[in-house]
């Protein structure tokens, strides 16, 4: 049997065709953000119902990679003399990054 060009240059582009749906196939996404002021804080996690992430906060910035898709809630850990606080509702979709924007910490009150 003789083998064609033609025949050749399709099974290479379905096989192609296969390889790229498996690796273009996104599941996640990435929560991004700032606080303020930059050295408030030490840790961000995103919770939701069956999901926990942690990230540190380095020079006033966080991004969390590789998160399922759905909504989450952030707890941010402060540092004193901050108060640490959260943000809720926070959306994530496939291949996606949510920038939650800039998160600014009060300062704890002393008595």
């Amino acid at each position: 049997m003789k083998k064609t060009p033609w025949g050749m240059m399709t099974l290479l582009l379905i096989t192609a065709g296969v390889l790229s749906l498996r690796f273009t196939d996104v599941t996640t996404g990435k929560i991004k953000g700032q606080i303020e002021p930059s050295n408030g804080a030490a840790k961000v996690q995103a919770l939701s119902a069956s999901d926990t992430f942690s990230v540190n906060v380095v020079n006033g910035s966080f991004e969390i990679g590789n998160v399922k898709p759905g909504e989450y809630n952030l707890s941010i850990e402060a540092v004193p003399p901050y108060r640490s606080t959260s943000r809720s509702g926070v959306q994530v979709t496939d291949g996606t990054t949510t920038d939650v924007g800039i998160i600014r910490l009060e300062s704890m009150k002393v008595y």
